[in-house]
């Protein structure tokens, strides 16, 4: 996940000499080397997850951008061209859990692609990515801000600043919800463990096709 520490300041020099009494042939003491901290960010893979949809080769030549309302058999082609022929497939039908009169759901591991359709005959879209699973860090499935499952509520406040909205839904249960973008409605959603800034986020999601949130 992408680290959030702060580069260390520089150590100053420390050379004495000019001062009454003070042999500066042997007080002088060398210049000490200067601390530095360099942050690296995680290496993005070949998918890459937005509020708006989802990357192909994000920040490369070869970059697609795939969008939610865009047509489900051609997002279908894109993802499984980054990431293999899906090992999880529900197959067109009804989902209580979403609003459109058919669902289907295709799975890669932890990441879930949610496609919906009014008929038979629509060729349907996507509405909504899902992520759960190993850490980021493993998976490589980030967001271009490097938030991923694993990421801290710490890394989510510098990624997205004063736009964060952070919830704590319970006095007596620590976990929380967190909105990446709740005025423009475009951002990604998910859950945390903890509220404070350890906080590991458990799950994430973007579009609004089915309901992720029961409490």
């Amino acid at each position: 996940m992408a680290s959030t520490t702060e580069p260390s300041e520089a150590v100053p020099s420390t050379t004495a000499g000019g001062d009454e009494g003070v042999d500066a042939d042997t007080s002088t003491v060398g210049p000490t080397s200067e601390v530095s901290t360099t942050t690296v960010a995680p290496r993005l893979g070949t998918l890459t997850l937005s509020g708006v949809g989802l990357t192909v080769d994000a920040t490369t030549d070869d970059e697609v951008l795939v969008g939610f309302g865009d047509d489900a058999m051609t997002v279908l082609e894109h993802v499984s061209t980054a990431l293999g022929e899906p090992i999880g497939d529900s197959g067109w039908g009804l989902d209580g859990a979403c609003t459109a009169a058919e669902v289907r759901r295709l799975g890669w591991g932890g990441l879930e692609i949610v496609l919906a359709r009014e008929s038979a005959d629509d060729p349907g879209r996507l509405v909504q990515w899902f992520l759960d699973g190993p850490d980021s860090t493993r998976t490589s499935w980030w967001t271009l801000e490097r938030i991923g499952i694993g990421s801290t509520v710490a890394d989510l406040r510098a990624a997205h600043g004063a736009a964060l909205s952070l919830e704590q839904p319970s006095d007596r249960d620590p976990a929380g919800w967190f909105d990446t973008e709740p005025v423009l409605g475009d951002g990604v959603l998910g859950a945390v463990g903890n509220t404070n800034e350890s906080g590991r986020v458990l799950i994430m999601w973007a579009g609004d096709g089915c309901r992720r949130r029961f409490s």
